[in-house]
């Protein structure tokens, strides 16, 4: 009997080679797509806007937004949304469930 072996799989070029196009392609992209581990407020807001800024003349802007939903990449800014604006996207009730509630008047 032949023994069976997998094919792994391999990505193909044409998967990927539209990230070639992208307006952030061969710039330092950690410096404002990614934060920091502990940012948080202006200066999450401040790089956050930079990124978007770059998102915004992209014309890649909605192939890269679509893959980034498709593929439910986790961290940072995609398709001109934050991981925080793509996880409401993707799940919608789990937002509206940890919103706090306001308080109740007497």
């Amino acid at each position: 009997m032949e023994k069976f072996t997998p094919r792994r799989l391999r990505p193909l070029v044409t998967d990927w080679e539209w990230q070639m196009e992208g307006a952030c392609n061969k710039r330092n992209t950690q410096d404002f797509f990614f934060h920091p581990d502990g940012e948080k407020g202006a200066k999450k807001r401040r790089r956050e806007n930079q990124a978007k800024a770059v998102c915004a003349g992209c014309p890649v802007l909605e192939t890269c937004l679509d893959w980034s939903l498709r593929t439910q990449q986790e961290n940072g800014t995609l398709g001109g949304l934050t991981e925080d604006e793509r996880r409401a996207v993707l799940f919608p009730n789990r937002a509206k469930k940890h919103k706090p509630k306001p308080p109740k008047s007497s």
